[in-house]
């Protein structure tokens, strides 16, 4: 029957594919992965729309998130396909927004980031993933994904990537630095990067003269021990010095060891 099966041409396959809606289809041979794989991005929507047929519209995008298959191309086939079966409605009621209620952690597993100074084995991929800065960055600005989304996963994904522009589109989106124990903050740390650190932290006036913002969120005596640690010495001075951060009993027999 497998033998048969695999005999089938492409569009067939797919065919089968959404009345089984089975998430192992694809995974039964070579033969069929490769046909999946290169299913059209209208042929994904399809399907994540018929895995969650009982799911409001409102809701599609918090599920599909975490499919592998979710891509850009898959988004907006999803938004074609929505917004086409509201399209003949009489109704004088507009459709209910597509909207994302999390991120998923997967998006951000391959972020760009800047190339190791070693890189004895490289990262060998059977497909090279998509860069998801565009997929991500619609998600959040255009379907409503909360930037707090995952404990803080996101914003301290992407300081680990330093991956400045998303770092920004996050922080404007109400991201909280001090999620996960400062997470974030902790990487920025960790890569010595004092401006870093600084724009995770303060809240910036556009306006010159204006009167100073509250911080995004408290150092703690730990973050301070973390510096001393990764050697980030303007880091320790600017915690100490500027924001008055109090040193443990350990970090202050840390420093006199340095």
């Amino acid at each position: 029957m497998l033998a048969s099966l695999e005999s089938l041409p492409d569009e067939l396959l797919w065919e089968i594919h959404l009345l089984s809606i089975s998430p192992s289809l694809p995974l039964t041979s070579l033969r069929l992965h490769h046909a999946f794989y290169n299913a059209p991005p209208s042929h994904k929507a399809s399907y994540l729309i018929q895995r969650h047929p009982r799911k409001p519209q409102v809701r599609l995008l918090a599920h599909a998130v975490r499919y592998g298959i979710f891509t850009l191309p898959v988004l907006r086939a999803l938004e074609r396909r929505l917004e086409a079966s509201d399209a003949p409605s009489s109704s004088s009621q507009p459709p209910p927004p597509l909207m994302c209620s999390s991120l998923s952690q997967r998006l951000f597993r391959h972020l760009p980031s800047p190339p190791p100074l070693h890189t004895a084995f490289p990262r060998l991929y059977r497909h090279p993933p998509a860069d998801p800065t565009e997929l991500i960055t619609i998600l959040l600005t255009r379907h409503g994904a909360p930037a707090t989304s995952a404990d803080g996963y996101p914003l301290a994904k992407t300081v680990h990537a330093r991956h400045e522009p998303l770092i920004d589109l996050l922080l404007s989106l109400g991201a909280d630095p001090s999620q996960e124990e400062g997470a974030a903050v902790k990487f920025a740390v960790h890569h010595r990067d004092l401006d870093l650190v600084r724009r995770l932290v303060e809240r910036r006036s556009t306006r010159s003269g204006k009167k100073k913002k509250r911080d995004r969120c408290a150092l703690t005596p730990e973050m301070l021990h973390w510096a001393v640690k990764v050697g980030a010495g303007d880091i320790v001075d600017w915690m100490m010095d500027e924001k008055g951060v109090p040193p443990t009993l350990k970090t202050i027999q840390l420093l006199q060891q340095r």
